[in-house]
């Protein structure tokens, strides 16, 4: 499973929007006929390239019977622990309300919601507004958006006939998006410290193999099963701790890392709830040492814990200022 996280280095855009409440719109344009559109959006295997297969009856009324495979889309990744029975199949079934081809498909989505495609001709392509309606909340307005934008740059792919982008570090980025975009402001913790070493040193320590242990803990004392650490763009980390016990679970993935300078990554508890805190690092060089600015953006949710985050974070730097004396490493 060893491959880098994504093909293409373009900056990531088209998020959602939020036009009101219970409501996401996705909007993006391709290099592709209205027919060629409606192609990738009707037939069972075009669809499977960058969304679910399945059978559309396309008529009022008509059954959609929807199979994502996972697994095909994104092969090379891990699926994350909630997404994980989804792997070999998951199926989905709603009704067409509305249908004009080539240029609009609407269908119903699980109990309540209701999703719409308009696919519009615009110069020399073509642009498709995905409008996802009746979502129950801002948790389920995220989630939704998330998987939309993702799928929405797969059709790029496929229309491009170039190699897939992974589906769930692609996923895990708009998701840190749309929290900043559609979620609860969050609440936001900043420490700063400085060290006498250059910024390649305070780094390689930050990122060690054992980091995500102290980022979790902030010290040496807990009663920790086991520790995985593949540190690299789109990589995870995971600290199991034997708590009375019990296995808990704590879990995250980088966002980007680029040596000497900054470091982003988002990590959580999934057995307590599936929301992730966010992590940013900068490092920058100062009077011949690094001054080191870690942001922590944590959810509304967790505000009761927020001055044992800052003073976890104020220790881990310590220990790690502590271990680079004693080194005495440049």
């Amino acid at each position: 499973m060893a491959r880098p996280p994504s093909p293409h280095n373009e900056a990531l855009t088209g998020f959602a929007t939020s036009p009101r409440p219970g409501v996401v719109r996705l909007e993006r344009a391709y290099p592709a006929r209205a027919e060629d559109i409606w192609a990738y959006l009707t037939e069972s295997s075009k669809r499977r390239d960058w969304w679910a297969a399945g059978k559309m009856d396309l008529r009022k009324d008509g059954l959609v019977d929807l199979i994502w495979y996972f697994d095909e889309l994104s092969p090379f990744e891990d699926i994350p622990p909630r997404y994980a029975t989804h792997g070999g199949g998951h199926r989905q079934a709603g009704r067409i309300t509305r249908i004009e081809a080539p240029r609009l498909l609407a269908f119903s989505w699980g109990q309540d919601s209701e999703v719409m495609f308009e696919i519009e001709p615009r110069g020399d392509g073509t642009v498709v507004v995905l409008t996802h309606r009746r979502l129950e909340d801002r948790p389920e307005m995220i989630r939704v958006a998330s998987g939309w934008f993702t799928h929405l740059l797969l059709l790029e792919d496929a229309i491009l006939s170039r190699e897939r982008r992974p589906f769930w570090h692609h996923f895990s980025l708009a998701q840190e998006e749309h929290e900043r975009l559609l979620g609860e402001p969050p609440l936001t913790i900043r420490v700063v410290r400085r060290f006498k070493q250059k910024p390649s040193a305070v780094f390689d320590a930050f990122l060690g193999s054992e980091r995500p242990r102290l980022w979790m803990f902030g010290h040496e004392g807990a009663d920790i099963v086991r520790v995985e650490n593949d540190a690299r763009p789109g990589g995870r980390f995971s600290v199991v701790e034997n708590r009375d016990g019990a296995e808990i679970a704590h879990v995250g993935s980088y966002g980007t890392i680029a040596r000497p300078g900054h470091i982003t990554f988002s990590f959580g508890m999934p057995d307590y709830s599936p929301e992730l805190d966010r992590v940013r690092v900068e490092l920058g060089a100062e009077n011949g040492g690094t001054v080191l600015v870690l942001v922590h953006e944590m959810r509304p949710i967790w505000a009761d814990f927020s001055d044992r985050a800052e003073l976890g974070w104020v220790r881990v730097l310590a220990e790690i200022a502590g271990k680079l004396e004693g080194k005495g490493g440049a």
